[in-house]
C-alpha cells in the first residue's frame, strides 16, 4: 500500500525498492510501478560470505536479473 500512496500524488517521481527484494517480490515491486529496484542481503548472504561461495552469489544474483528481465 505504501508504493501506491505515495505513486498517487506523485506519478512522476520514480521510485526504487530496496527493502524486502528478492526474485520472488522483484515482479510485484514492478507491477505496482517501482521504477528500479536494490538489493544486497538477498545476493551476499552470510552463509554464501562466510563458506566463499561465490557459485552461491552469482546463481542469487543471477535469479535476480531474471526476475528483473521477465518484469520489464
Amino acid at each position: 500500500h505504501y508504493i501506491w500512496n505515495i505513486r498517487g500524488p506523485l506519478p512522476h517521481i520514480p521510485l526504487l525498492a530496496t527493502g524486502g527484494v528478492n526474485p520472488q517480490t522483484i515482479p510485484e515491486f514492478f507491477s505496482h510501478g517501482i521504477s528500479g529496484v536494490g538489493t544486497g542481503v538477498t545476493v551476499l548472504r552470510r552463509d554464501y560470505l562466510e563458506n566463499d561461495d561465490y557459485e552461491g552469489i552469482a546463481r542469487m544474483a543471477a535469479e535476480h536479473v531474471a526476475a528483473v528481465r521477465n518484469s520489464a
